[in-house]
């Protein structure tokens, strides 16, 4: 959405806030979806159509159940383009928005190269600021005096601080002048489309058409990161289309080659703080099966093989409404747009999709209609709430802003229809889930609670607000009808929806973590097998499982188990060491019992034949021996815990097909004799370990490694403390049976890491597969 911007506007305070004058000011961020002069003549006309239609006949969506004034800013919600005037400041903040994001275009603060304008984006930030909205500044449109070819800045090769690199001069000049009152910068708009980032004329290959861009990402990152070090440096939001040869997924992937390519980018992040995805057609109504494709864990995955995992900012996501009324003349309901109920189902489903993919920041697009024949806003252009409004306020107030996790579970077991079901653990209001048919027929739908009492909140059937009510249930069941999945539009050869059934969501409000107690052990003791045994109790939802972790000495804690529902375990130590214990709890609703409050138990082993006693301890003359107690949970895979089956397309799985120890082994890929069409995925395992210090490290695994493509890879990975990530194996041999691999973590000794097995099949419609089984750290 790179544009010209026009001259720089005049702006002007009133009273306390700034009020913008609406004819003046440049023009506002534009939809993804363009139209011709042609329909630009045709909204000017219509627009003077509606001109002599009064506001009695706008009509106004339901008022929320609670007064406005009472719905939270959320920390992780934001709209675009709110600051029109101040009426409409006030209803973005109302909706429950804490943040604003807003273009700076080039064209419009420098227009020449020696002039500067100001006041304009002076006043509108006072004005977001005295509003409570924080800005999200959007780069964008040099002017053609800086960018004479394509849009490309010129000088972009030189270095960031060289006049000749007009960009980049450019990028500090605001970064700097704004530094005390914006502190996220957002990198142009939408590169992977060729009509935001064309490339060199006649470029051959992506690398080569995105080597301009990646560029301009490192200058700009410089940039700003001189003029304010604690600035966020966000990329463009990438639409991310895939499906087409050369714009979308595959130029995003050959932007990040570029950018891991740059011998400086491990250093800097790869040049960016938090990328952005446009999430237009979000993952709300797709079901596991030959289709089944879920946009960011797609993204993800190849972002994180490329240039390391990043926080995920959703910066555009809405929908087409089609309404009769109102401001502009709209087309029937087709392919990808919404009736106003609709739209509101779908602002509260894809935000929930969004919030489970653990998005930080998530902007709507966009907060009023923009005067187009295409209206995404939330607001109508007179600043009347559409229902898609209440919606956004809805998920303001009951969905989480912090949580332990999320989970998404796809036609429960108790189900015979296709439901959705995310629910979030932990959260400050209990656990929050939110359910959707996306089915063709309504089903009954039976939610299984923990606590006999929940919090429901429904969508009217009639698109008329929503409704709040406790329900109380001994059994903990919870039945609901969900109606049929309204919009089968979009993609309907695949049978996928557009638009869900409208949502619900229950709260089960277990405010009290649980606690847990480790029994004590003696002071000190001539036995090396140390057996350990706790307890826990909770007030309302029960005790789901525990997490429990040891010291050597004064060292770091490291985890011995993780949420296990076992309350035993036999630690095997060493003599001339001191170890201490602790265990905390996690309930059934996720809350999770915080360290500080767990109670901590210690012994010390001391050698055969020495007398020990609780008030005196022999003196040991020499150092103690490192210690290497194997941090890895459940490396044979013969219980499930321990490792994290990461949400990919097609995820890892438990496997008792193929096995190097024991009866089970874990699965990473698409198996050579499976019905499952080939597919572009990734598949694969992690678990985060806490290394010990002071020792050599070596990480000894066995892997059975399948393949029908050469292409395809296989690979053992860690990120590092610092969030690095450093690729151990890949594409290694494919060879009948098992092998053994070995690698050298010492490196890596007294740190925390992450590591990180799987497999990436690039869906040419061949197969592969990995078997991972008996992983282990020994030490020396």
């Amino acid at each position: 959405m790179a544009q010209r911007g026009s001259n720089a506007a005049k702006s002007h305070l009133q009273g306390t806030k700034a009020s913008f004058d609406s004819h003046a000011r440049p023009k506002p961020h534009r939809i993804p979806f363009r139209w011709g002069a042609l329909t630009a003549l045709l909204v000017a006309f219509v627009l003077l159509c509606n001109a002599s239609i009064g506001r009695a006949d706008q009509r106004q969506s339901p008022a929320f159940p609670n007064d406005a004034a009472s719905i939270a800013q959320h920390p992780r919600q934001g709209l675009n383009v709110s600051h029109m005037d101040n009426q409409l400041l006030q209803l973005a903040r109302d909706s429950g928005s804490t943040h604003d994001r807003i273009d700076f275009p080039m064209a419009d603060i420098q227009p020449a190269r020696d002039q500067w304008n100001w006041s304009y984006y002076d006043a509108l930030v006072t004005a977001e600021s005295a509003y409570g909205l924080q800005v999200l500044g959007v780069l964008t449109a040099p002017p053609i005096w800086a960018a004479p070819v394509n849009m490309i800045p010129s000088g972009l090769d030189l270095p960031w601080n060289d006049p000749g690199n007009l960009w980049a001069q450019h990028v500090y000049q605001v970064a700097l002048h704004f530094k005390d009152r914006i502190h996220a910068w957002q990198i142009w708009n939408e590169p992977d489309l060729d009509k935001y980032w064309p490339g060199p004329p006649g470029a051959a290959n992506l690398r080569e058409r995105m080597r301009p861009f990646a560029r301009l990402m490192k200058v700009s990152y410089q940039a700003i990161k001189a003029a304010n070090p604690n600035a966020v440096v966000v990329t463009a939001g990438f639409l991310y289309r895939v499906g087409a040869s050369d714009q979308g997924q595959p130029r995003v992937i050959a932007l990040w080659q570029e950018l891991n390519a740059d011998p400086e980018g491990t250093a800097n992040h790869y040049f960016f703080d938090a990328v952005a995805l446009h999430l237009y057609d979000g993952g709300t109504c797709e079901v596991p099966g030959p289709y089944y494709y879920d946009v960011v864990n797609d993204f993800r995955a190849n972002m994180v093989a490329w240039v390391g995992d990043h926080p995920l900012w959703i910066t555009e996501s809405g929908i087409r409404q089609v309404e009769q009324r109102g401001f502009g003349v709209l087309p029937p309901s087709t392919d990808r747009y919404a009736t106003l109920d609709e739209a509101a189902s779908y602002v509260l489903q894809n935000y929930a999709y969004a919030l489970y993919q653990d998005t930080q920041r998530y902007y709507y697009f966009r907060t009023r209609d923009d005067g187009g024949v295409e209206n995404w806003g939330l607001m109508r252009g007179d600043n009347s709430p559409r229902p898609a409004y209440t919606a956004y306020q809805i998920a303001a107030q009951y969905l989480p802003y912090t949580y332990t996790f999320a989970t998404r579970v796809w036609s429960p077991s108790d189900q015979s229809g296709p439901v959705s079901r995310i629910s979030f653990w932990g959260t400050p209001l209990g656990r929050v889930s939110v359910v959707w048919n996306i089915g063709a027929a309504a089903q009954t739908y039976v939610f299984a609670s923990r606590i006999p009492t929940v919090t429901q909140v429904v969508q009217r059937s009639d698109g008329n607000g929503w409704d709040v009510s406790t329900r109380v249930a001994p059994d903990k069941r919870f039945t609901l009808t969900l109606e049929a999945a309204p919009n089968f539009n979009f993609r309907p050869e695949r049978d996928m929806c557009l638009v869900a059934s409208r949502p619900a969501i229950f709260i089960e409000s277990d405010l009290v973590p649980p606690t847990a107690t480790l029994n004590a052990l003696p002071v000190t003791t001539t036995q090396t097998a140390l057996p350990l045994a706790w307890s826990g109790s909770d007030d309302l939802s029960g005790v789901w499982s525990y997490q429990l972790q040891y010291r050597v000495n004064d060292g770091a804690w490291a985890i011995l188990r993780s949420w296990t529902s076992e309350t035993t375990f036999t630690f095997n130590g060493q003599a001339g060491l001191r170890y201490s214990f602790r265990v905390r709890a996690r309930d059934n609703v996720g809350n999770e019992q915080d360290w500080e409050s767990a109670n901590v138990v210690s012994t010390s082993i001391v050698p055969t034949g020495t007398w020990t006693s609780a008030a005196y301890l022999p003196f040991v003359s020499h150092a103690p021996a490192p210690i290497c107690a194997d941090p890895i949970v459940n490396g044979g895979f013969e219980q499930d815990g321990g490792w994290e089956i990461n949400p990919t397309p097609y995820p890892a799985t438990y496997t008792l097909s193929s096995a190097h120890g024991g009866i089970r082994a874990m699965q990473t890929g698409i198996a050579l004799d499976a019905s499952d069409p080939p597919t572009l995925t990734f598949s694969s395992i992690s678990q985060t370990l806490q290394l010990p210090a002071g020792t050599s490290l070596s990480l000894q695994l066995w892997c059975a490694a399948q393949t029908q493509d050469t292409d395809d890879l296989f690979y053992v990975r860690l990120w590092d403390q610092y969030g690095t990530l450093h690729t151990l194996a890949e594409t290694f041999t494919a060879v009948p049976g098992w092998q053994s691999l070995s690698f050298d973590l010492t490196p890596y000794a007294g740190q925390p890491i992450t590591l990180l097995l799987g497999t990436r099949n690039d869906g040419d419609g061949l197969r592969s597969v990995a078997y991972y089984d008996d992983i282990v750290l020994d030490c020396d």
